[in-house]
């Protein structure tokens, strides 16, 4: 009897998948407040571009970091991805260091561009 006991308040004391949720959503909060409108720099490039929004996995997790990029790398302004394990680290900074330079990103975003060109050629 008291192992049943046990058993089911043990149950009762686990946190329920909509909590579980609910903490990831709390977390990715403060997380986006922390990270938005930051200065991103590349390596010994200077700024490349500033935090601009997250994306999230299917479990709600971060999986990027999205970047969108100054107008002076590339006047359309495009976005890219940073792998979440590149800005963990970097939590509390003033500043998002990319070991990207701004050839690496100008390259970065014209390649992305002529795929969507290519993309479109081909419908």
């Amino acid at each position: 009897m008291k192992f049943a006991l046990s058993a089911v308040l043990s149950l009762l004391l686990l946190p329920s998948p909509a909590s579980a949720q609910s903490d990831a959503t709390a977390q990715n909060d403060r997380v986006r407040q922390d990270l938005m409108g930051k200065p991103v720099y590349g390596a010994g490039s200077g700024r490349i571009g500033e935090v601009s929004g997250l994306a999230l996995s299917l479990d709600q997790s971060i999986a990027s970091v999205v970047v969108t990029i100054d107008e002076r790398v590339n006047p359309n302004r495009p976005h890219l991805s940073v792998p979440w394990s590149w800005v963990r680290p970097q939590l509390g900074n003033p500043t998002v260091m990319v070991p990207w330079d701004a050839t690496t990103v100008a390259w970065a975003t014209q390649r992305r561009g002529e795929n969507a060109a290519d993309d479109d050629a081909q419908r």
